[in-house]
This record gives C-alpha cells, structure tokens and sequence, in this order.
C-alpha cells in the first residue's frame, strides 16, 4: 500500500465561485470594448466640423429678425441641439414671373415677407458617406423643421462643408 498515493479529491467553494465570475466579467468588458471600436458598415466614427446653410423661403419679416447669431439650433421632431447660428442673411422675398402685355420676366419683391439664409455650425460623425448630428441627417436637399429660442422654421439644406 505504499505505491498507492492518495487522490486528492477537489472541491468547489465560494471563492471560485467569485474567481469565475469576476474572470468571466473581464472577459466580456473587453470583447464589448473591442466590439464596440471596430467601425462596420453604417457605423458613423470621424468626428468633423461642418457648416451648413438652411434656406428658408416666404415667411414674415418680424420672424425673420428673430433669428440672431450665436442661438442654438434645434431639430424640431427630437429636440436635438443640431447646431449654433452662425450667420444670417436675410432678403426680401422675391416673386418672379413675366409680363404678358410685352413678354418681359419682371421680379416683384413682396411687402412683409423675407427669406432668410442661416448659415449653422455643429459637430457631425461622418462615415465617409454620411454627416449625423445627434441623429439627424445632413445633407445637400435634405428638409428641416428646425427651431430657435425665437422661432420655428421650416427650410432646405441648400450648402454645406466640413472643415
């Protein structure tokens, strides 16, 4: 009975219990971490400055001066800061049609009425196809119903550059 050796018989306790899970928690901290930096497909990662120009057209003078540099702009549906003002121009709102009796185009500027040109300034995500800002999309021809301290607008994104 000498060449016999005892087996030690292993058994589990609360210590490997915590041992396991605090392993296993690590682990999966770090694959979230890894998962989550790894741009894919749609995943918007290079942040940008960009300015963008909103036109709006045929709306009241008296609205059109309450919009002022430096005013945060909302996005009008979430509530999302989608910028700050940083240039308005405003003009007298323009209609343009043709005299019938001789044939010429005549342009008519309408009392009490403006368009206005915001120009805004925001932090995006880009991903090479697409600028977000705080989930609204950016882009050349997009719509916005957008709001000020002052004022609620409506235009199109008719410019815009990322420095």
């Amino acid at each position: 009975m000498q060449g016999e050796k005892k087996s030690r018989e292993y058994r589990f306790n609360i210590f490997d219990v915590i041992l396991i899970v605090i392993f296993m928690a690590v682990i999966v901290s770090v694959a979230m971490l890894v998962i989550r930096s790894l741009p894919d497909d749609g995943t918007l990662t290079g942040n940008v400055r960009v300015s963008y120009v909103i036109s709006v057209n045929d709306i009241p003078e008296e609205v059109g001066d309450e919009v002022a540099v430096g005013q945060k702009v909302y996005d009008a549906s979430t509530g999302e800061i989608i910028g700050t003002v940083s240039s308005v121009i405003v003009n007298g709102h323009i209609i343009k049609g043709v005299n019938q009796e001789t044939g010429e185009n005549i342009a008519n500027t309408v009392p009490g009425r403006c368009d206005l040109n915001v120009t805004v300034e925001a932090a995006a995500k880009y991903d090479g196809n697409r600028y977000e800002i705080n989930g609204k999309r950016i882009a050349c021809g997009e719509m916005f119903e957008f709001r000020t301290s002052t004022a609620s607008l409506s235009g199109i994104c008719i410019s815009m550059n990322d420095r």
